[in-house]
Order: C-alpha cells, then sequence, then structure tokens
C-alpha cells in the first residue's frame, strides 16, 4: 500500500503553471515500457510560493512534494471515515484528481496526460480542489469481482480523468509469528467506452494503476470496464475506481 511521489518546480512563479517542470533528481522510469513504477503522482517540491522563509523559498526536494500528498490523503480519510482502512480508492482518487503534467528537466520525450500514466511523470500533478470535488459529488467506488471482466456507468464532462486501482492481496496466518503468503501478480485493462458505445481509449500497462483521461469529451454517461488480462475467473480482484 505504498504511494510514491515526485516533485516539481515551481521555478518561484506561483499560478503560472507553463513554466513548471519534473524535477531531476525525482526517482523516475521504475516501470520501463510496460508502465509507471514510479512515482505515482507528482506535487510541488522546489521553488514553491508557498514554502518561505525569512523571505526566501524552501527548496524543500520531495521531501516537501511527499508530505503534501500525505495532506491530502488526510483530507480525504477526515471527509470519509472509511477510508482509513480501503487503501485503493485513496490511491484512485490521488490519480483521477491530476490534472496536468510539466516540463521534463530529466531530458525525456514530453509526456501528456492524454497517454494516461507514464514511466515519468505517474498520473501527474493532483490538485486539491479536483480531490474535494471526487469525494464531494461522490465520484468513487471500490468493490471485486470474480468474472472475466467488471462494468459500470458513470457521468462524465470536459476534461475527464478515468482512474482505476487494485492491490495485490496478501495474507499472513498469524500475526505475531506466521509466514506471509504473496497472492499471484494480477493485472487489469481499462477500456472507456462513449454514451454511444464506442470504444474511445484503453489503457493496457502492467501496473497496479489505469487511467484515461480525455481532454473535450461529450457530457453524458460513459461505460468503464475492467477486464482481467489473464482471463481467471477463479480468482477475485479487489479494485477502486474514481473519476473527475
Amino acid at each position: 500500500n505504498v504511494i510514491t511521489v515526485g516533485a516539481i518546480d515551481d521555478n518561484e512563479t506561483g499560478n503560472i503553471l507553463t513554466d513548471d517542470c519534473l524535477e531531476s533528481y525525482t526517482c523516475t522510469a521504475n516501470g520501463d515500457q510496460v508502465g509507471c513504477a514510479k512515482p505515482d503522482v507528482l506535487a510541488p517540491g522546489t521553488s514553491y510560493k508557498g514554502s518561505i522563509y525569512d523571505g526566501k523559498p524552501i527548496n524543500g526536494g520531495t521531501s516537501f512534494a511527499a508530505p503534501i500528498v500525505a495532506g491530502m490523503a488526510a483530507q480525504m480519510m477526515q471527509y470519509d471515515g472509511s477510508l482509513k482502512t480501503r487503501a485503493r480508492p485513496v490511491k484512485a482518487i490521488l490519480s483521477a484528481c491530476c490534472d496536468r503534467k510539466v516540463g521534463n528537466r530529466k531530458g525525456g520525450s514530453p509526456e501528456t496526460m492524454e497517454q494516461g500514466l507514464t514511466a515519468e511523470q505517474g498520473a501527474g500533478v493532483v490538485n486539491a480542489l479536483r480531490m474535494y470535488t471526487i469525494l464531494s459529488q461522490n465520484k468513487y467506488m471500490s468493490g471485486n469481482f470474480t468474472s472475466a471482466d467488471f462494468k459500470t456507468q458513470i457521468s462524465l464532462k470536459s476534461p475527464c480523468n478515468v482512474s482505476a486501482t487494485w492491490i495485490r492481496e496478501n495474507g499472513v496466518s498469524n500475526h505475531t509469528s506466521g509466514s506471509v503468503s504473496v497472492s499471484a501478480y494480477q493485472n487489469l485493462d481499462l477500456y472507456l467506452y462513449s454514451p454511444t458505445g464506442e470504444q474511445l481509449d484503453s489503457r493496457l500497462n502492467m501496473s497496479s494503476t489505469e487511467m484515461v483521461y480525455r481532454n473535450n469529451p461529450t457530457p453524458g454517461v460513459y461505460t468503464v470496464q475492467l477486464y482481467k488480462r489473464d482471463g481467471n475467473t477463479n480468482r477475485t480482484i479487489w479494485f477502486a475506481l474514481a473519476w473527475y
């Protein structure tokens, strides 16, 4: 149940977002070509106008970015107490509230929200106001399924972000002396269908999170499908969805 956080440089320009960039010290690309291992999300970490001491910006690094995301998670749990023991929807909401990606100081190719999860910027930069909107409008859910797939319908408008998360369910026979039993790796694919049934997008990364972002969708009721890549109908998948 780990959420990894990367840092962006604000360049001391506050609400001017066009010059924000990914900090070079952020650990990235551990997902190689098959999905995002880290970071899951980004948050302000360097030259941020909100971190001023003695008239000068504090260069906090990822040690500044991570507590921002931790604080957002704490606010979620204060709003909905059931999230204290439900890691999946917390991660799904954090992914779904991301609304932009930034310039790349590391020298890699530019990444966009339309690409979904990417190997260097994950789901993108978190937005606390969007997080509150997801919570207050009840745009999140969790559940489980054993069949080959799961479908549900949600209302979307422009722009939209749909995120799904799932967690490998390990177990321990005795919490004082038992050994941990590791469950089989599980991977889901995320599909999004328009109100007319057209497949608009899909995310097939090898990861424990999938995200579909659309900048200008037609407002309406969309179908979300989670599909087991291995087709195993003997295994129950516990998942969460969040959307904006």
